[in-house]
């Protein structure tokens, strides 16, 4: 019986696992290396190998350049994973250590949450039951404005100003691996990068992007950004016998048939958070019936090949 969940990394996104483990019924301790944490309403331990030598499954949401190494540890200590993305700003040591997880039966679960978003998993059916006819092409944009994400923090002064391991693409890596999730694995073909623009952080502000799917047969484009306000994200996926558009803000889809007809537009309600519970639910459920998570550390690993390409061709550092 799972009921004891670590945290390693307690910033703003290790916070809402921890609230969202104990909403599952779980106890939960977590670990961060920063000592001058202000003090939380969870128990803190001392190390990382407390953390995991206490818990039944671990939750790594540190900073993406520490996610590898703490994934080894927890790997070695025989500890499921649910690990945030991106799953790492670099591919060194992660095929070696999902061939270790692989072969020692522990499930890594990779925290791609829109594939626990109701429109999303309805636009997928849509394009399973063959809804679309022969798709063509798709059309997506995530952005949103960085001041306003945490307005209690200097926006200049975190993770998202790295020009290695921040920018808008490491962050939106959500909206690459919603492609991947709805039509297969993409190839990249050409980006282009804004970096010291409006907000002047130094890593990429704006990212746009071409890809190809199914041997060629897709064409996706895709912007990022960090100066859209209000925010928007949005993914049409056309094809010969209607075109489909969901929306991720508004938890909705809309299915247009070819004569132009809106003939279904569902509004699926609930919240934000409900897709990180059901990330969570889903992942304790895999662990417990040894199933197999929505995004497994092979996914994310696949995503995260198409995201370093992406960077090279748009000029930016690599890890």
């Amino acid at each position: 019986m799972i009921s004891r969940c670590s945290i390693i990394g307690f910033g703003s996104m290790g916070k809402k696992h921890a609230k969202n483990a104990r909403e599952c019924g779980l106890s939960v301790k977590y670990w961060d290396p920063d000592v001058e944490m202000p003090r939380s309403e969870f128990e803190c331990v001392r190390s990382e190998l407390d953390a995991l030598e206490w818990c039944d499954i671990a939750v790594i949401a540190s900073p993406p350049q520490f996610h590898t190494s703490n994934l080894e540890s927890a790997i070695f200590a025989g500890r499921p994973c649910l690990v945030e993305k991106p799953v790492s700003n670099s591919e060194a040591g992660l095929e070696r250590i999902a061939s270790i997880a692989e072969e020692r039966n522990i499930v890594v679960s990779v925290g791609q949450n829109l594939r626990y978003h109701p429109a999303v998993n309805y636009g997928k059916s849509c394009i399973a039951d063959g809804r679309l006819g022969n798709i063509s092409s798709s059309v997506s944009i995530g952005g949103s404005y960085l001041p306003n994400w945490r307005p209690h923090q200097n926006f200049n002064d975190n993770y998202a100003t790295d020009p290695h391991s921040g920018g808008v693409l490491f962050d939106w890596v959500h909206e690459v691996d919603l492609l991947f999730y709805l039509l297969g694995d993409m190839t990249a073909h050409s980006a282009i990068a804004q970096q010291d623009g409006l907000l002047k952080l130094g890593s990429d502000e704006q990212i746009a992007l071409t890809l190809t799917g199914q041997e060629g047969k897709i064409l996706s484009n895709l912007l990022l950004s960090y100066l859209v306000n209000p925010p928007l994200r949005k993914t049409t996926i056309m094809g010969d016998s209607g075109v489909l558009e969901i929306d991720i803000i508004r938890r909705e889809a809309s299915f247009l048939s070819p004569d132009c007809s809106l003939s279904e537009r569902i509004a699926f309600g609930g919240s934000h958070n409900d897709d990180y519970i059901n990330e969570l639910k889903c992942f304790i459920a895999c662990v417990s019936n040894h199933g197999v998570p929505k995004c497994t550390l092979w996914d994310s690993v696949r995503v995260l090949r198409s995201i370093l390409k992406i960077r090279q061709l748009a000029g930016l550092p690599s890890a």
